[in-house]
C-alpha cells in the first residue's frame, strides 16, 4: 500500500501560500471585519487542525479543518485531505475543499420550518418554528396514518454512515416502503453483479481496488468512479499511471479517464456486455504461447470458487424451461429437505483423488475436504467416461436430470459462442483489439477491472458487471495486491460472523449451512442484523423482514395457483410492501401474457418500483386501494434524482403529510409541510467506521465551529427523538398516560434503545446507561452514541479509552489493525468465507439461482453469464436521431444542491470555462454539420420511447464523441426557488427531464440510456 510521503509540517511549508489564504478569506467572508493574508500569518494567530470526514459523496474522504484563533475569535479557513486516511491519503477534490462554503452558505436551512396555512406545496412559503412545534405538528398529522401508508426516502447518508441507527429507526417506525435512492440510480444495478460473485453489498467502497500496484487496468464505462466521484479511487488510479500501469478505457467518448489511457476503445453505446463476454471467451478458450490464459490461477479456481461444483440440467418446475441448477441438498427455513428450498446444506464435486462423488459443506471457504473431513481433489472438468457414469447414477435417483457438468465446464460452453468476431459486429470494436485487451489482462498481472459506479443505464448492466467480476476472479483471484482488496470494516464483519458460526452458529441453525433469516424477528434473532456482512445483510432483510413468507407453502401456492400475491407480499409487520406487491402483480400479468407485458422485479427491495401505481390509486389489496399518505425524506431530492420527476411533485401535492430532513432548499422539499434542519458534516462530533479503508479503522469528526449554525440538529438525533416521541405516545395511550409527556418520551426511548441494541448486538445495560445519562444531563443522543462507540473501539483494540481518544484527536483516524495483519488472518476466501450462501467466490451465482427458482430463467439473472440484447433501436437511425449516453460532471455531486448551489464551485466552474463542457450536450462535428447546429446553439432533445420526455440545452461540439451518439452531462440543473448560486436549465442540461421510466428486472435499476433521442435546433 502506498504510504504518505509528506509530513504535516512539510505540507504546511509547501502549500500554505499567502495567495491561497487570501483567496479562501475572500470566498468565505466569515465576519464583518475582512481579514487579509498578512493578518492571518502575523504572530499572534493560533492554528488548530480538527479532523473530519467529507460527506459530499458516498466515498467519505478523511479531511482536516484549519481553524484560526486570535483574541478568542475562532474561524475555520481551509479544508485539506487527511494524510493519515488510508483511503484518500491526503487528497481532497474540489468539492471536498469547498465544504466551508456549504457550512456558511446563506441559503442554508437552519431552523425548523412549517408551511404557512393556505399556501400551496411547491411555493416556498414557510414560517420558522421551534422543534417542539415541528414535532407536535408531525405527530398530530401522523394520527390515523398506518405505517403501510408511509414511504421513506433515504439517500446514501443514512445507509453508508448511520445504518446502525437509521435501520433501527425504520424498524421502530415499521415503515418498510423504502426508496434507497442509490440502489436504483447509482450503485445497485451494476454492483449486484459484483456482489453475486464476491459477496459485498454495502456498495460504498467496502472493496477498494489496489490500482497503484496493478500492472494492467481495464475501465469499462466507469469514468465517474475515477474522475467524477471518488477521490480515493482517482488518487490510486493516478499513482498507477505514475508507476507504469497500462490502462485501457472502453467508452463512447473520450472521457477524463480515457484521456489518460494508453488505449481508448470508442464502443457503440450499451454494447459493453458483448465486449466483456468476448474477453471472457478469449481468456477461457484461446491459448497464449501454448498455455491457457488462466492456468496460473487454477488452484484458486479449484479450491476457493464454486467452479468445480457440479451442475445439473433440469426443467424449471413452474416454467418448464431447460435450466441449469447447482447439484445441492437444499432445505427450507426449518431445515427440512426441499427441492425449492433457498438454503444450501451441501454441494457436490467430482473427487479426482478418490475417483468418486464428494459431498461438500454448504457454507465454507474452500473445497479441500468433504463433509467427513477427508482430503479431496475437485475436478474442474469431467472426462466423458466419468460424466456418462455419473449421469446414469443421477438419473436413477432423479429421472428429471438431463445432463451434468461442472460449473466451469458450463461456463466454457456458454462462452464459446461469444468470440471477438461476434462482438465486433455488435460493439464496432475490431476483433484484434478485443483479443489484445484479453491477452494483456490475463498476462500483465496483477490486473484490475474498475468495478464501476453510477451505471444505471441499460438492463444488461447486471450481467456486464458480473462477467467483469468473474474475469477478475479467474485472472487475479480475490483480495490480492494489485487487484480487489476488501475493506477492513467489511472484512471484520465477515470474520466475526465466521467466528460465531464456528463457535455456536452451525449447531443453532440446524446443520452445515447458513439459514436465513438470522436477525429477524428481533426477539429471537440468532445473530445481530447490523453485524451481518455483505450479501447476508441483504438476504436477511429481504427474506426476513420484507418478504418473510417466501418459504411459506401457502403463500407460494396462493400466488402460483390462485394468482393472489397478498400473503407472499406481506412483511414482518403484517402489511404488504408496495414494491413487492406491485412486482408480484406484474409477474402475474407477465406470466399470463409474456408477449405484451414486461416482467416484474426479482429482488424488489429499497426501490420505487410500483410507487406510481400506488400513488395513482391503481394498487389494490383485498379489494381496497393501497395508497401512501405520508412521505418522509432524508437528504434526498426525488424531483431531481428520479425519472418520476414531475410525478413526484404531484404525489407530494396530494399527500397528507410531507416531511424532509435536509440542510438546503431543494426541488423536492419545497413541497414539504415540515422541513427539519440537519447539521452539516462540518458541525458533527462523532466517531464512525472507516469502511473504505484497507485497514480496520475508525474516523473522528470534530466540528469546524464550536456551535452549530442556527438551530439545526444531527439527523440521527432527530430520528431518535421522533421515534421515541411517536412510539412513546402509543405506549402512553395504552397505559393511560399523557402522550406528550416526558414520561411517555422516555418509554419510547427505552423501546428504541432496545431495538438498536438487538439489531447491533450491543449490551443494553451499557448503551442505555450512556443514552439516559446523556438525556438527564441535557445532552443529545449522538453524544451518548459517540461515548459508547469510543469504548467499543477501545475494547476491540485492547487499548485504554483515553489512548484511543488521543490518537483520534491527533490523527483523525485510528487504525485498529493494519491491512497486512488482516490479510494474514482473514484473507477472503483463502482464510475465511465470503458472505455468499456458499462461502466461496461464486462463478455460478447462488443468489441468481434463488431468483431463477422463483421466476424462471431470464438472461438478466443467468447464474453464470448470458448476452442480454438491448431494448432499443439498433440501426438505421434517422438523420436527427442519436444514441444517448450520460455521465457525471466531476465538480458537482449528482443532485446534491450542497454542491450545485456552492458559490465556490460555481465560480471555479465559470472561471475554468467548464460550463461549455459540463453543462452542454456533446455532439460530434459531422452530426452537427448535418443538422446545421453550431457550438453553443440551443437544442431540444426528445426521447423517442416517450416524446413527452424532453429537455433543452446548449450544444458542445467535439470530436470526443461518436457521430451517432450525444452525451448529456448529469449535473442537476436545479430549479429550487430559494437557491441563489446554482446554474439552472437550459444553461445546465437537465438530464432527468429526458429520462423515460423503464427498469430492468433484477432490482428495478433505472435504464436511463436504453433509448434513442432526436435532436432539433431551437436557436443560435
Amino acid at each position: 500500500m502506498l504510504k504518505s510521503k509528506i509530513t504535516r509540517r512539510e505540507f504546511l511549508k509547501g502549500s500554505v501560500a499567502l495567495t491561497g489564504a487570501a483567496a479562501a478569506l475572500t470566498f468565505l467572508q466569515l465576519n464583518s471585519k475582512k481579514l487579509n493574508a498578512t493578518e492571518v500569518y502575523t504572530p499572534g494567530w493560533k492554528i488548530e487542525w480538527r479532523p473530519n470526514m467529507c460527506a459530499f459523496c458516498a466515498n467519505v474522504c478523511g479531511e482536516v479543518i484549519r481553524v484560526h484563533e486570535k483574541n478568542g475569535l475562532k474561524r475555520p479557513l481551509k479544508l485539506e485531505g487527511n494524510e493519515h486516511d488510508n483511503y484518500n491519503q491526503g487528497k481532497l477534490c474540489a468539492r471536498g475543499q469547498s465544504g466551508l462554503k456549504y457550512l456558511f452558505n446563506p441559503d442554508r436551512i437552519t431552523t425548523p420550518l412549517i408551511r404557512i396555512p393556505g399556501s400551496k406545496r411547491g411555493e416556498w412559503k414557510f414560517k420558522k418554528a421551534t422543534w417542539q412545534e415541528a414535532y407536535a405538528y408531525i405527530m398530530q398529522k401522523m394520527q390515523g396514518i398506518h405505517p403501510s401508508e408511509v414511504i421513506f426516502l433515504g439517500g446514501w447518508h443514512g445507509c453508508a454512515q448511520y445504518r446502525p441507527i437509521m435501520f433501527p429507526a425504520i424498524y421502530a417506525f415499521q415503515t418498510l416502503n423504502i426508496w434507497g435512492a442509490p440502489i436504483q440510480n447509482c450503485v445497485g444495478i451494476e454492483h449486484i453483479g459484483i456482489h453475486a460473485t464476491f459477496g459485498y453489498f454495502n456498495t460504498h467502497d467496502e472493496m477498494v481496488v489496489d490500482f497503484e500496484n496493478a500492472n494492467y487496468i481495464l475501465i469499462v464505462r466507469s469514468n465517474a468512479s475515477l474522475t467524477g466521484i471518488s477521490t480515493g479511487r482517482a488518487h490510486r488510479f493516478g499513482e498507477a499511471i505514475k508507476n507504469g500501469a497500462e490502462v485501457c478505457v472502453v467508452d463512447v467518448r473520450r472521457s477524463e479517464a480515457a484521456a489518460r489511457a494508453h488505449k481508448w476503445l470508442r464502443i457503440k453505446p450499451g454494447t459493453d456486455l458483448a465486449f466483456a463476454l468476448a474477453l471472457l471467451n478469449v481468456i477461457l478458450h484461446e491459448k497464449y504461447y501454448g498455455k491457457e490464459l488462466y492456468a496460473h490461477n487454477i488452484d484458486f479456481l479449484k479450491y476457493h470458487t464454486n467452479a468445480p461444483f457440479l451442475v445439473v440440467k433440469m426443467k424449471h418446475p413452474v416454467t418448464k424451461q431447460e435450466t441449469w441448477w447447482l447439484m445441492a441438498d437444499k432445505v427450507d427455513q426449518n431445515g427440512k429437505p426441499s427441492p425449492m428450498g433457498l438454503w444450501y446444506k451441501h454441494f457436490y464435486v467430482w473427487d479426482e483423488r478418490n475417483n468418486k462423488l464428494a459431498q461438500l459443506q454448504g457454507y465454507l471457504n474452500h473445497n479441500k475436504i468433504d463433509t467427513q473431513g477427508n482430503p479431496i481433489e475437485p475436478a474442474l472438468e469431467l472426462n466423458e467416461e466419468v460424466r456418462k457414469n455419473l449421469l446414469e447414477q443421477l438419473k436413477k435417483q432423479n429421472p428429471a436430470i438431463e445432463d451434468v457438468k461442472t460449473a466451469w465446464e458450463l461456463l466454457k460452453e456458454k462462452t464459446k459462442q461469444y468470440t471477438p468476431e461476434w462482438a465486433e459486429k455488435i460493439t464496432e470494436i475490431p476483433a484484434e483489439d478485443i483479443r489484445e485487451v484479453a491477452i494483456k489482462f490475463a498476462t500483465k498481472r496483477p490486473s484490475a477491472v474498475e468495478p464501476g459506479i453510477y451505471d444505471a443505464r441499460y438492463a444488461n448492466t447486471v450481467q456486464l458487471r458480473k462477467v467483469l467480476a468473474m474475469m477478475q476472479a479467474i485472472i487475479n483471484g480475490h483480495d490480492n495486491i494489485g487487484g480487489y482488496i476488501v475493506g477492513g470494516e467489511y472484512r471484520h464483519k465477515v470474520a466475526k460472523f465466521w467466528e460465531w458460526l464456528n463457535k455456536e452458529g452451525f449447531e443453532k441453525i440446524g446443520g452445515n449451512y447458513v439459514k436465513f433469516p438470522l436477525g429477524f424477528p428481533l426477539e429471537n434473532a440468532l445473530y445481530p442484523t447490523m453485524k451481518l456482512p455483505g450479501m447476508f445483510l441483504m438476504l436477511d432483510w429481504f427474506f426476513g423482514l420484507i418478504m418473510p413468507n417466501s418459504q411459506n407453502p401457502k403463500a407460494v401456492m396462493d400466488y402460483l395457483q390462485k394468482g393472489d400475491p397478498t400473503l407472499l407480499a406481506t412483511n414482518i409487520f403484517g402489511y404488504q410492501n408496495i414494491e413487492v406487491l406491485a412486482s408480484l402483480q406484474q409477474w402475474l400479468r407477465f406470466m399470463q401474457n409474456p408477449q405484451k407485458e414486461e416482467p416484474g422485479v426479482a429482488l424488489p427491495a429499497f426501490g420505487d418500483y410500483g410507487w406510481d401505481k400506488a400513488f395513482e390509486g391503481k394498487l389494490q389489496v383485498n379489494g381496497k386501494t393501497y395508497k401512501p399518505k405520508a412521505i418522509w425524506g432524508y437528504a434526498i431530492n426525488p424531483v431531481l434524482g428520479s425519472p418520476y420527476g414531475d410525478k413526484w411533485k404531484k404525489w407530494m401535492e396530494e399527500a397528507q403529510l410531507v416531511v424532509f430532513v435536509d440542510t438546503m432548499p431543494t426541488d423536492s422539499n419545497v413541497y414539504a409541510d415540515v422541513i427539519l434542519p440537519d447539521i452539516t458534516f462540518l458541525e458533527r462530533d462523532e466517531i464512525l467506521g472507516k469502511g473504505n479503508s484497507h485497514h480496520l479503522a475508525v474516523i473522528e469528526r470534530k466540528p469546524a465551529v464550536d456551535k452549530p449554525i442556527g438551530e439545526g440538529k444531527h439527523a440521527v438525533d432527530q430520528f431518535f427523538e421522533m421515534a421515541s416521541g411517536m412510539i412513546g405516545a402509543q405506549i402512553a395511550q395504552q397505559k393511560g398516560l399523557n402522550p406528550m409527556s416526558k414520561e411517555a418520551f422516555m418509554e419510547g426511548a427505552k423501546y428504541f434503545v432496545q431495538i438498536a441494541c438487538a439489531m447491533n448486538g450491543w449490551d443494553y445495560k451499557e448503551f442505555s446507561s450512556k443514552v439516559f445519562g446523556a438525556l438527564q444531563e441535557g445532552k443529545p443522543f449522538t453524544y451518548a452514541l459517540k461515548e459508547f462507540t469510543l469504548e467499543e473501539v477501545a475494547k476491540e483494540a485492547g487499548k485504554p479509552v483515553e489512548y484511543v481518544q488521543k490518537v483520534l484527536d491527533q490523527y483523525g483516524v485510528y487504525n485498529i489493525e493494519p491491512l497486512e495483519e488482516l490479510l494474514e488472518k482473514w484473507a477472503i476466501p483463502e482464510k475465511i468465507p465470503t458472505s455468499l450462501p456458499s462461502g466461496r467466490v461464486e462463478l455460478f451465482s447462488t443468489l441468481f439461482e434463488i431468483v431463477q427458482s422463483f421466476f424462471g430463467y431470464f438472461p438478466n439473472w443467468d447464474p453464470l453469464c448470458a448476452y442480454v440484447p438491448l431494448r432499443r433501436k439498433e440501426s438505421n437511425l434517422e438523420a436527427d436521431e442519436f444514441f444517448v449516453s450520460h455521465g457525471k460532471a466531476p465538480i458537482f455531486s449528482h443532485t446534491g444542491v450542497h454542491t450545485l448551489d456552492n458559490p465556490l464551485l460555481v465560480a471555479i466552474s465559470e472561471w475554468k470555462k467548464l460550463p461549455e463542457i459540463y453543462y452542454r450536450v456533446w455532439m460530434n462535428p459531422k452530426a452537427a454539420q448535418r443538422l446545421g447546429i453550431k457550438d453553443g446553439d440551443l437544442v431540444e432533445v426528445i426521447n423517442t420511447k416517450d416524446p413527452n420526455r424532453k429537455m433543452k440545452a446548449q450544444v458542445f461540439i467535439t470530436e470526443w464523441i461518436r457521430e451517432d451518439t450525444i452525451f448529456v452531462p448529469f449535473n442537476g440543473g436545479t430549479e429550487a426557488p430559494e437557491l441563489h448560486y446554482a446554474v439552472r436549465p437550459p444553461k445546465a442540461a437537465r438530464h432527468v427531464d429526458l429520462v423515460h421510466y423503464e427498469v430492468e428486472p433484477v432490482i428495478a435499476g433505472y435504464t436511463r440510456d436504453e433509448t434513442t433521442v432526436k435532436v432539433r435546433k431551437i436557436s443560435a
